[in-house]
């Protein structure tokens, strides 16, 4: 796996290739960014390029034993710590405890059997317990002179100051949206696929991935079928999406039209209404956009002519309270709000007149209801 293989990062791959050629490498380095950005596969990358017996120009060959082995995590100079399962309970941890740092520990101490250091991966480091913690920064205080150690996580602020003043921070940042979606359509994925992966992701090239790969079985026609993430978003989206369009700007029937179309969104199954109104609010957002001619669309990236016609339905006073009206919903949940009162509420207000300016919708909250009459609108 050569470097030009690793999505974007082209400085920090810069600076550690010339920190390896000049053999001035610190030996703690702090992998830390987003989720899904790529921070493991550099990880893995970085270790090949150390261990690599055929490298070429552009990195570690990928295919040499060395190599193959640094993949399956099976090299002799390598080690890696992660959640692992309890040996009394056979679940996962949910930290990494000592036992695993004190087996780092010693596993740093002898010499390297084929390559020129030996090399520790803890991943996530965050999940570190306080026992673990502090045993490792003994560790990091007196490192082996032949060692490295990599540590990962989205959550640099939650490890002890001590550690990370010991490490050289290489921080990993967002993409662009346009190179991811260029990256997964260089992987063989479908350009609709692509745009709607990249722009639900937020330049998480690997959390754009795992959308895209396999899933569980599909319902309704696609049954029988394995279904991505990504689809099963999309048939979500596309039902919310509809019942958004079908509702907006509408003056005739609208009270029962509105009553009919809040059923679309599962109020008496919380597991789905709740992801539901999740994709109503990033549709509303999109449609705000859309009517101010600004930005390019999230969860509507791969219909735009969809999310423009909901725009044009709606003003841009009436989108961004209704965008309002959906975040204060998901806060009055936790009230015990009725989920049917809730959703007919927000589907009211892209019926209903524009709100004034420069103020919130005229009517509360379903919460403010229940505060105004004295009674908690229950399931």
């Amino acid at each position: 796996m050569p470097w030009s293989d690793l999505v974007g990062h082209e400085r920090v791959v810069s600076m550690l290739r010339r920190a390896l050629a000049e053999d001035r490498l610190h030996h703690a380095l702090l992998l830390h960014g987003p989720v899904g950005v790529g921070k493991a596969t550099l990880a893995r990358l970085f270790t090949q390029a150390l261990l690599c017996v055929a490298p070429g120009q552009d990195g570690p060959c990928g295919a040499c034993g060395a190599c193959r082995r640094v993949t399956g995590e099976v090299h002799p100079d390598l080690s890696v710590v992660r959640l692992e399962e309890s040996t009394s309970t056979g679940r996962l941890r949910q930290e990494i405890v000592i036992e695993q740092i004190r087996d780092l520990s010693r596993f740093l101490q002898f010499r390297p059997l084929e390559g020129a250091r030996r090399i520790a991966i803890v991943d996530p480091a965050d999940r570190m317990n306080p026992a673990a913690a502090n045993a490792f920064l003994k560790t990091l205080e007196e490192p082996p002179s032949s060692s490295l150690i990599l540590l990962i996580t989205s959550m640099p602020a939650s490890l002890l100051p001590t550690i990370r003043s010991r490490c050289q921070p290489v921080p990993l940042g967002r993409l662009p949206r346009e190179a991811v979606e260029e990256a997964l359509r260089r992987a063989g994925h479908d350009g609709r696929d692509a745009r709607l992966a990249s722009a639900l992701t937020d330049g998480a090239y690997g959390r754009a991935l795992a959308l895209l790969g396999p899933g569980e079985e599909g319902t309704g026609e696609k049954k029988g079928e394995t279904v991505s993430p990504l689809e099963r978003f999309r048939q979500r989206r596309d039902r919310v999406l509809e019942a958004l369009t079908a509702v907006a700007g509408r003056t005739d029937g609208a009270g029962t039209f509105v009553v009919k179309v809040a059923e679309t969104f599962s109020p008496k199954e919380p597991e789905e209404f709740l992801p539901n109104l999740d994709v109503a609010a990033a549709l509303l957002r999109d449609a705000l956009t859309a009517s101010c001619d600004g930005g390019e669309p999230g969860a509507g990236a791969d219909v735009p002519e969809r999310i423009a016609e909901l725009g044009r339905r709606l003003t841009p006073e009436r989108a961004a309270a209704a965008v309002a009206v959906a975040e204060r919903i998901r806060g009055d949940l936790r009230l015990n709000v009725s989920r049917l009162l809730a959703i007919e509420f927000l589907l009211s207000e892209l019926v209903s007149p524009a709100p004034r300016r420069g103020g919130a919708p005229g009517r509360p909250s379903p919460a403010g209801a229940r505060a105004e009459s004295g009674r908690v609108p229950s399931e």
